[in-house]
């Protein structure tokens, strides 16, 4: 039903990811990946642009910002869903 590809990263298809698309490339960030123990932060560049991802305390909801501090639009979905619209995706992995 899923491309091999789809299969590489080990996930299961309904872990729940944060998505985020800017210029054309695209990133999930699985929420899993950060434990319940308070909000976690992230610097990183996308597409040439500095971003940065808030995932709230509870692992279950994020946001991502611009370098101006604007929020910028991003979805929570599963992981086969957000590969689906987004073939070429990159997955982040903790310590990136």
């Amino acid at each position: 039903m899923f491309p091999v590809r789809f299969r590489t990263h080990g996930e299961h298809p309904k872990t729940r990811v944060l998505g985020v698309e800017i210029g054309g490339e695209a990133r999930a960030y699985p929420l899993p990946a950060f434990p319940d123990n308070g909000q976690h932060r992230l610097e990183h560049e996308l597409a040439g642009e500095s971003i940065t991802v808030l995932i709230d305390s509870d692992g279950q909801t994020g946001r991502v910002l611009d370098e101006q501090g604007e929020e910028i639009p991003s979805l929570i979905s599963f992981w086969f869903a957000w590969f689906a619209f987004h073939p070429d995706t990159d997955w982040y992995e903790p310590g990136q």
